[in-house]
């Protein structure tokens, strides 16, 4: 109990009031207060109001919980009157604690008083506590699914009962409800990991401790913990398969051993994920070799000796194993012809012979090489078999005789054809013509020079035609006429009739040159050369400064094979909107390639600033192109 006073103001008495906290209420969370207020006169001394005018007041919490008027007030001779008195329930905070101002006021003609201030509550127990500890009782935020958890309860009030759930993913598991134990043990980490974590290698828990006082309920608290998935709930490879998937080569040797080139690897894995997981994916390697997959084909593989095959499974959550399996690859070469030539025989050239080196692989006598030779006119691709061996032994290094009957004025195509039960190799060589450095048929008005003729009427000639400096030679699918001469041309007289059009040539010293311009132009000049040794020059240019006017002012400058042999003048056409166009003659090409304004003595039409020019020229440059 506490009691606040304060002295009257015309100091013959105080203002007093009582607060005392009576009881408290667990479940509610409150607390009742008892007041009383009353005034006492001081040294014998009081005073007294029967005007029916007093009013007094009680404030707690906030709340008014008394107030009158109409009052009549006597202390004489120091007596004590008693004002107002009762009972207020308060609302304690959510930890229990509570303090509360209050304020009592006094009024009357005679007197006046007001005494305020605070008071605090006793506090009421609330909602337990708790830490979460593994099995040593180490406090913990994380744990790995099939440890134990511990929720060790630091209770308020020894009476009070709690209700532990754990939740998460959405779901929620009652651990234990409305028990008096301070200590409980959580062991469904691996339901959980099971049940909610299948693509998941950790989940966020949430374990809330609910704190009641019989049945009512004082408050909760919660706290998270993080929950792992321990590595030995990786997925597990239960069976690796290595077998041979290449139906050819076990008809012809069997299933096993295996061999290079020749198997086609078959890698069938069984495997299973843990807790809940899956099998997302199957990886195999060998050498360079990848590929996935629960039922892998790896053809045609082209390794030998002992290899290591290494099987990966990966489950929903990225957990891996891992386990290898060896295996041994026989060696196998492919069929190879390592030499090949056919070609007449000397002393008779009607007759021909194949030079012929060759390898493969030996098989228990299961693989043998079929060698075939085949002739034809050249391009005919008409073959006729001519010869035809079974090699057993895996090599084959020998002349054979193509047989007789090959025209000396025709060339042949001869085809080597090797094939074992699994591989084919060809090769091709030719027997050429007999060489003929002049032919002159017997019974046709043709001639063949440098070989035998093709045509039935004519001259047929295998490489250059030289007439004094004029040759003529094949390049590709064109036909090249040249003039040798430095300063020579090449002269059709009569009609030069053409089918199709002149087509420019496009080597870098052939195509359109820009030439740089002198400050002082805009525009452009070009040049180039045609297909008779010309040069053309073109261009149009706008004056826009007057050093370019100057006699002898550069305008531009040829490269070199672009020259003139002397000094070459030529005329230009000039233009201005509104002034109307003239000829201006004095423009020249040096001997150095210079296109330059000269001038001429006494000539108004000189260039113009402002004005546009235009020309066009075509002349024989220095040297043959």
């Amino acid at each position: 109990m506490a009691t606040y006073s304060k002295t009257l103001n015309n100091g013959w008495g105080t203002l007093n009031l009582e607060l005392r906290q009576e009881s408290q209420n667990i479940g509610n969370n409150t607390s009742t207060v008892y007041y009383k207020l009353y005034i006492k006169g001081q040294g014998g001394y009081g005073f007294w109001n029967k005007y029916h005018t007093g009013k007094t007041s009680v404030v707690i919490n906030g709340y008014t919980v008394h107030s009158q008027t109409g009052r009549d007030f006597d202390i004489n001779n120091g007596g004590t009157q008693q004002l107002a008195s009762g009972t207020t329930t308060i609302k304690h905070n959510e930890d229990g604690s509570k303090s509360f101002s209050f304020s009592a006021s006094l009024w009357s003609t005679s007197a006046t008083g007001y005494v305020s201030g605070n008071f605090s509550l006793s506090k009421i127990p609330r909602a337990s506590s708790f830490s979460l500890q593994n099995s040593s009782g180490t406090n913990i935020s994380s744990i790995y699914a099939g440890n134990d958890v511990k929720i060790s309860i630091d209770k308020k009030v020894s009476s009070f009962t709690h209700s532990v759930k754990v939740s998460c993913s959405g779901n929620s598991e009652t651990i234990s409800n409305k028990t008096s134990s301070s200590s409980i043990t959580w062991s469904n980490s691996n339901n959980v990991m099971t049940s909610y974590m299948q693509n998941l290698k950790s989940m966020n828990l949430t374990f809330t401790l609910e704190t009641y006082d019989g049945n009512t309920r004082i408050g909760s608290s919660s706290k998270n913990l993080t929950l792992n998935v321990p590595s030995s709930a990786g997925p597990s490879i239960s069976s690796v398969e290595i077998t041979e998937a290449n139906q050819n080569k076990i008809n012809i040797i069997g299933s096993s051993p295996f061999y290079q080139h020749l198997t086609d690897l078959r890698i069938k894995t069984s495997g299973f994920g843990e807790y809940g997981a899956s099998i997302k994916s199957v990886n195999v390697s060998i050498g360079s070799y990848n590929i996935s997959g629960q039922d892998a084909i790896i053809k045609d593989i082209n390794l030998t000796g002992s290899q290591s095959v290494k099987i990966t499974v990966s489950d929903s959550r990225d957990m891996s194993a891992s386990t290898i399996r060896t295996i041994n690859l026989n060696p196998y070469n492919l069929p190879n012809i390592s030499f090949f030539n056919a070609y007449r025989n000397q002393s008779n050239t009607k007759y021909a012979s194949a030079r012929i080196a060759l390898t493969a692989t030996v098989i228990d006598n299961k693989n043998p090489l079929d060698v075939k030779v085949d002739v034809a006119e050249k391009d005919s691709n008409s073959w006729k078999n001519v010869y035809a061996a079974t090699v057993g032994n895996g090599k084959f290094n020998n002349t054979i005789s193509l047989g007789g009957g090959f025209d000396d004025y025709k060339a042949y195509d001869v085809r080597l054809s090797i094939a074992d039960k699994f591989k084919r190799h060809q090769a091709l060589s030719t027997i050429p013509a007999t060489s003929q450095s002049l032919v002159i048929g017997a019974n046709k008005p043709v001639v063949g020079i440098g070989k035998v003729p093709t045509i039935d009427k004519g001259l047929e000639i295998e490489g250059l035609f030289k007439m004094g400096d004029f040759t003529t030679s094949i390049s590709g699918n064109d036909i090249v006429f040249k003039n040798n001469k430095a300063n020579g041309s090449i002269k059709f007289e009569n009609n030069l009739q053409l089918e199709g059009d002149i087509k420019f040539p496009t080597g870098n010293d052939k195509k359109i040159i820009n030439l740089a311009l002198e400050n002082g132009l805009t525009g452009y000049i070009k040049a180039r050369k045609d297909p008779f040794g010309g040069v053309n020059v073109w261009g149009e240019v706008t004056i826009k400064d007057d050093n370019v006017r100057k006699k002898w002012s550069t305008w531009a400058t040829l490269p070199s094979g672009y020259l003139p042999k002397s000094l070459l003048p030529f005329d230009m056409y000039s233009s201005k909107s509104g002034y109307g166009s003239y000829m201006v003659q004095g423009m020249a090409v040096t001997e150095k390639g210079n296109i330059t304004y000269i001038g001429i003595n006494w000539d108004q039409n000189e260039p113009g600033n402002g004005w546009y020019n235009y020309f066009n020229l075509y002349f024989k440059p220095e040297a043959a192109w």
